[in-house]
């Protein structure tokens, strides 16, 4: 009836919610699961159906989708802890701004900030750059963080492979919060370039490396 059956259901959300992520559940586990649980005999493809109508990937998928996830954050793991120089595309010299705020506790926890923005001639004593080119070529940079909205994100990628010769040390090209753009990702891996989106770099720094906070 349809109250066992969201029952049944139910379960089956606890059970993949807590299983091991390195190693699935199979809709045959899930079965004898069930089974043992409600003392019921059923067959493998109601098992298949439910998990389907719950909108879950087969174990498979969500083994694969784990692993790609793992090894994101061992990737963005390696960009921070090798990298010393940030630029910061839209450094706003406000301290209540999150550009700021995000730049002090990278500056406080050893990066390097190269500040890019239209105005200003030093941002947290750093020298202040109009614009990623010549940010470029007078520093070693790793990481372009970009805080802004989509078409100057693709604005800042195309410049970034513009002065590609300059960026030698260049590892990732970071999107903040809420800011994605498939273009300039597709243009960044064409590159070779490490693509970050919708991530806030200094969340991501606290979260693998349990700094404290400026």
């Amino acid at each position: 009836d349809d109250t066992s059956n969201t029952s049944i259901k139910d379960f089956i959300l606890e059970c993949i919610k807590y299983e091991n992520k390195k190693s699935p559940l199979s809709d045959v586990k899930i079965l004898g699961l069930v089974e043992d649980k409600y003392k019921i005999k059923m067959v493998r493809r109601t098992i298949t159906k439910y998990r389907k109508q719950l909108n879950i990937a087969s174990s498979g998928e969500r083994k694969r989708l784990y692993e790609m996830e793992l090894w994101g954050v061992l990737m963005i793991k390696d960009v921070l802890q090798y990298s010393k120089v940030i630029a910061i595309v839209g450094l706003s010299p406000n301290p209540t701004k999150d550009s700021n705020m995000v730049a002090r506790y990278l500056k406080y926890n050893g990066y390097k900030i190269i500040p890019i923005y239209p105005d200003k001639d030093y941002i947290l004593d750093s020298k202040v750059y109009r614009n990623i080119g010549d940010a470029f070529m007078e520093n070693d940079i790793d990481i372009v963080v970009e805080k802004r909205k989509n078409k100057a994100v693709l604005d800042v990628a195309k410049e970034i492979i513009k002065n590609i010769k300059y960026a030698k040390n260049l590892k990732a090209l970071w999107l903040q919060i809420g800011i994605i753009n498939d273009e300039a990702r597709d243009l960044a891996k064409l590159h070779n370039i490490y693509f970050v989106q919708d991530k806030c770099i200094k969340i991501e720094h606290q979260l693998l490396f349990d700094w404290y906070s400026y």
